[in-house]
């Protein structure tokens, strides 16, 4: 890491020389003696890359080329540079773009910094203030979230009982339901910018993050409705990737044949059930939704196994124990039941859940006695078009 201090100005030089994507990000942070400040986003190269310096009466600058607009990451600190969470104080994200960006901010309210002079950051405010309450209200159930979430976590470090730890666990549900009721909120005004800012970045970056919250094809026409030369850049290319894995594992296309050891440690194949229907349930130990959907799922395999279905269930667990726990918690040791990568694993290219271009849990994939893709769904509100799926089979 390149440091160069100079006697009114810490300026930290990324690269020389300029071009079309030369980004200058300057400005002065107010604080105290022996302060850092660390700039972390792609480079031109593609790769993520971590610049920092000392501030100088309070005064830094980054120079650097970048692809084009795209997020950073700000960090102001004391000590030793080193990856900080999101909620951390004194860390803020921003768009930074080919032009010269001037911060203004202090320490330990970082994130209060304001930025001029980057396009992106200022529509990325706009969407923002289009949000109005709704992050008000998400901001104090994080905030709950994160208390009962260390209580839950020094409850099981102390080895506390299961009873209060399953207590604990819930309460966690419970708030991760508020949660996901505010989404929704969110995804309409998320949904109106892509429309109406069709050449922005913020545009790609937020589509890129909502993606698994509306249907494919909800995303691909959001995606086709963008600027041809804003799809190309990273998060257009993550979209794209997205859509093609969705597209690949839907109805019509042959189903991926999987090999591997089922929870008993016997060898199981896809292969092995041709000739009867299979449902690939993916799901998670951890994943609440997914388990709160198991007393309909048994029903459905109650009702249609002696017909010709047999289930699958692909977790996409690490932790093995608390995957075996589930299964037998949930009584869901009635159908197959596998890991989607063995334990410890840790290339997950070729995991099952890769192969089938897997991104929300819980996802149901209903396979045909010839191999063939019948229906994909996701979450839990296509049950539905399962159900009615599966009734007119085995009608």
């Amino acid at each position: 890491m390149k440091k160069i201090i100079l006697t009114l100005l810490a300026a930290c030089l990324v690269m020389t020389g300029f071009s079309q994507t030369a980004f200058t990000l300057s400005g002065k942070i107010i604080a105290g003696p022996d302060t850092n400040i660390g700039l972390y986003y792609l480079n031109a190269s593609g790769q993520w890359q971590e610049d920092t310096c000392k501030l100088v009466n309070g005064e830094f600058s980054f120079n650097g080329k970048i692809l084009g607009p795209e997020i950073a990451h700000l960090t102001v600190y004391k000590g030793t540079y080193k990856t900080r969470p999101d909620n951390d104080p004194n860390k803020v994200s921003l768009f930074i773009e080919p032009s010269t960006i001037i911060a203004t901010g202090s320490y330990n309210h970082i994130k209060d910094t304001r930025f001029t002079g980057s396009k992106s950051e200022d529509e990325y405010n706009s969407l923002q203030m289009q949000y109005g309450d709704i992050t008000k209200e998400y901001d104090a159930i994080s905030q709950r979230f994160d208390a009962e979430n260390t209580k839950y976590k020094k409850a099981k470090d102390a080895h506390a009982s299961e009873k209060i730890i399953d207590s604990l666990h819930e309460n966690l549900e419970n708030i991760r339901k508020e949660y996901e009721a505010i989404i929704p909120k969110y995804l309409v005004a998320d949904r109106q910018f892509i429309i109406t800012h069709p050449s922005s970045y913020v545009s790609t970056f937020t589509l890129s993050i909502d993606k698994t919250q509306w249907p494919a094809d909800t995303v691909r026409a959001l995606y086709n409705g963008l600027n041809s030369a804003i799809r190309g850049n990273v998060n257009g290319e993550d979209i794209q990737k997205f859509l093609d894995e969705i597209e690949d594992n839907s109805a019509g296309r042959t189903a991926k044949i999987f090999a591997t050891a089922d929870i008993d440690g016997k060898n199981i194949s896809l292969a092995e059930f041709k000739g009867r229907y299979v449902l690939l349930d993916f799901w998670a130990s951890w994943c609440m939704p997914c388990r709160e959907g198991t007393p309909h799922l048994m029903e459905l395999f109650k009702r249609y196994n002696q017909s010709g279905l047999d289930i699958v269930g692909v977790s996409a667990d690490d932790n093995a124990d608390a995957w075996r726990k589930a299964v037998n918690h949930d009584g869901v040791n009635i159908w197959h039941n596998v890991l989607y990568q063995p334990i410890g694993n840790k290339d997950k290219s070729k995991s099952i859940t890769n192969q089938y271009g897997i991104h929300v849990f819980p996802t149901k994939i209903l396979v045909g006695k010839d191999g063939v893709i019948i229906g994909r769904y996701n979450g839990t509100e296509e049950n539905d078009a399962l159900d009615k799926e599966l009734a007119e089979i085995f009608k």
